[in-house]
């Protein structure tokens, strides 16, 4: 594909036909469809991986366009309107813990004067009582966030679903670059149809760069480990945005996946804790599910991941030194952890070994956010919680579009029933 001015050449690989000279009213106009071929060909170029690992259907139709010569495409527009625009990403995900958040966000969430252009919360279990009864809990979070950010920001999408929300803030001076908002939401939970765990999803475009944002909640407890992945391709297969027939992995220049997903470390408590002590967060990754499941190929295998060197965010002593209730409805089925059996690269149930969840929050510090200490507050004494990273924050990108994570910490200063909030910054 070569572009020049208002017009596309299109040349094809391995024959004989002579270019396509296809001219457009406008540059818009010449580059939105630039961007639908190039995405298509990311489709068709994936196909056999896509359709190993979650079962997409490629249409005939798209699948009968011919292989095109990619040469000559400005990839380092990201298939944008041919201004080279960088934007800043503030991205976090928060389990509230069915708790009333603190009165401020300080030191977790970004404010007016800030330099990030995009600012994505996905939070879970936002479901508590407060001062006013007539207003939903999902509602007066996010009114908070409003009061929080301040007038630079504007309001671009806000999804809820059960008891999570996904809430996406834009810079006000973006809002006449910023188009094409959708969002979508699938549950998971129990006969597939109750929604207290699942995803949702917005998906919108900005200066050309398009972008999909999920939020999800995935199955709880050690052992379900296939239900996680299950849950992951359920998302993945039911989503629907932008054209519908692809799947959400496979049509946007960024994909960022956020939320708790659930995902454990398959090691006793008391060796965890003492890896803590000594800031062996990679010895603990290695019996991290979600890393194992990623290099299988079983799920989240196409996504990237920070570097994670701060301390597990699940689980924490809601007060320091405090005994803990344990008011969670799974403890029981925590006393089967799934242990990885790294050196053989498979999986297997070991009761002995336990594995716990919880959330993990972040800051930046730009913006003097508050990163959580790896010693600011003890471990709850559940012997059924292995400390883990259960909030994870993911991404994806098309080839040729490149998303630089900046940083991905933890943040001492928000938290409620029993995790903190996770952040992570990209531009």
């Amino acid at each position: 594909l070569d572009r020049k001015e208002k017009e596309v050449v299109v040349h094809f690989l391995k024959s004989s036909n002579k270019p396509y000279h296809l001219k457009f009213s406008s540059k818009l106009d010449r580059d939105m469809f630039v961007d639908l071929l190039r995405e298509c060909l990311a489709v068709l170029m994936d196909v056999e991986e896509s359709q190993s690992k979650h079962g997409t259907k490629v249409p005939s139709e798209l699948a009968q366009l011919p292989l095109l010569l990619n040469e000559g495409f400005d990839s380092g527009q990201n298939g944008g309107s041919g201004d080279c625009v960088n934007l800043r990403l503030f991205v976090t995900t928060f389990n509230v813990g069915d708790a009333p958040p603190p009165a401020q966000f300080d030191g977790w969430l970004p404010s007016s004067g800030s330099p990030y252009d995009i600012i994505v919360i996905g939070v879970q279990e936002c479901s508590y009582k407060h001062s006013s009864e007539y207003v939903d809990a999902r509602d007066h979070f996010e009114k908070k966030v409003r009061a929080h950010v301040g007038e630079d920001y504007y309001l671009l999408s806000k999804s809820v679903h059960w008891d999570r929300a996904l809430i996406i803030y834009m810079k006000k001076k973006l809002q006449g670059a910023t188009s094409s908002v959708e969002t979508d939401y699938v549950a998971t939970g129990i006969a597939g149809i109750l929604g207290n765990k699942g995803g949702m999803a917005a998906k919108f475009r900005v200066h050309g760069h398009s972008f999909c944002f999920i939020n999800s909640h995935l199955a709880a407890h050690a052992k379900n480990l296939d239900a996680r992945n299950a849950n992951y391709k359920e998302i993945v297969s039911s989503l629907k945005l932008g054209r519908k027939q692809f799947d959400v992995l496979h049509q946007f220049h960024h994909v960022v996946w956020v939320g708790d997903l659930n995902y454990r470390v398959s090691m006793k408590g008391s060796k965890a804790v003492k890896l803590i002590e000594t800031c062996m967060w990679e010895e603990m990754l290695e019996k991290d599910q979600l890393r194992l499941v990623m290099r299988r190929g079983e799920a989240f295998s196409d996504f990237n991941e920070g570097k994670i060197d701060f301390a597990p965010t699940f689980r924490l002593s809601r007060k320091n030194g405090a005994e803990e209730d344990d008011d969670d409805d799974d403890d029981d089925d925590e006393r089967e952890a799934v242990a990885a059996d790294l050196a053989q690269d498979s999986l297997e149930v070991n009761i002995s070994d336990v594995a716990g969840e919880e959330s993990d929050g972040g800051s930046d510090c730009e913006q003097e956010l508050v990163r959580a200490s790896d010693a600011t507050r003890p471990y709850c004494k559940i012997k059924t919680r292995t400390p883990s990273w259960c909030d994870r924050i993911l991404w994806k990108s098309l080839p040729g579009c490149t998303l630089h994570e900046v940083d991905l910490f933890s943040c001492q200063n928000i938290i409620t029933r029993y995790g903190l909030a996770t952040v992570g910054v990209a531009e």
